[in-house]
């Protein structure tokens, strides 16, 4: 049985060890309903069920801070690559005179194409004005970390759980489509989605249609019936 599993892009279900894995399971439980979709394709595989990841879980116990007025927050990250929409995309929210900018960073290491190295690369000038907040504390409780999470009124992020923390505290979530996880969970928390190189245009238009976001309580429920379910399905063959 597998629960929470998620497809990152269409080519992962062509590799045979993966296609034998997912042959072998009793059951799997997925965390949105496009991942779900694309298995149910695989030859031969055994009963899959669409869920919700189990973050909401987490955001509804323990909710991040509210989106704070005036402040855009930023969470880039291109795994591995360069940005090519980032000056586009840079030069769209200086058209919203935010009060503050904050480039969060999801990821504490200092990893090729994530938000460190990305901050780092901003010129100079460009860089002195977006803050870099890093959360994260050596062997600190997510709980901790979560508390120093700078939700912004906009949220602009290309990381999937960023998305979802922005969901449950309010802000106006655009979502950079770097991968199916990103764009399925823009089409879930129904946000605007823009790919990686969106010209300025796009960007400028993305920020004037987001919305802020309402608490996705329906994907918590969703969660929890899956894992509920993930749970009753383990434990009937052993009784």
């Amino acid at each position: 049985f597998y629960l929470g599993v998620g497809i990152q892009s269409t080519a992962e279900l062509e590799a045979p060890e993966v296609q034998s894995l997912c042959r072998q399971a009793a059951g799997i439980w997925t965390r949105d309903a496009a991942s779900a979709a694309r298995l149910r394709g695989v030859p031969g595989i055994g009963p899959v069920h669409a869920g919700a990841d189990l973050a909401h879980l987490f955001f509804a116990a323990t909710p991040p801070p509210p989106a704070a007025t005036g402040r855009v927050t930023l969470v880039a990250n291109f795994d591995y690559s360069s940005w090519p929409g980032r000056d586009a995309c840079l030069r769209a929210v200086d058209e919203l005179q935010p009060t503050s900018r904050i480039w969060l960073a999801q990821e504490s290491r200092e990893l090729p194409g994530a938000e460190k190295a990305l901050h780092a690369a901003l010129p100079e000038n460009e860089r002195s004005q977006w803050q870099l907040v890093a959360p994260e504390r050596e062997g600190a409780p997510l709980g901790d970390v979560l508390r120093r999470w700078p939700s912004g009124e906009w949220l602009i992020t290309s990381r999937f759980h960023a998305a979802i923390a922005g969901a449950w505290a309010g802000s106006k979530v655009i979502v950079i489509g770097i991968n199916e996880k990103l764009r399925g969970i823009a089409r879930e928390l129904n946000v605007p989605l823009i790919a990686p190189d969106a010209d300025r245009f796009t960007v400028t238009q993305a920020l004037r249609e987001a919305r802020p976001a309402t608490r996705p309580t329906a994907l918590a429920t969703l969660a929890r019936q899956a894992g509920e379910a993930f749970v009753r399905s383990a434990v009937a063959p052993a009784r």
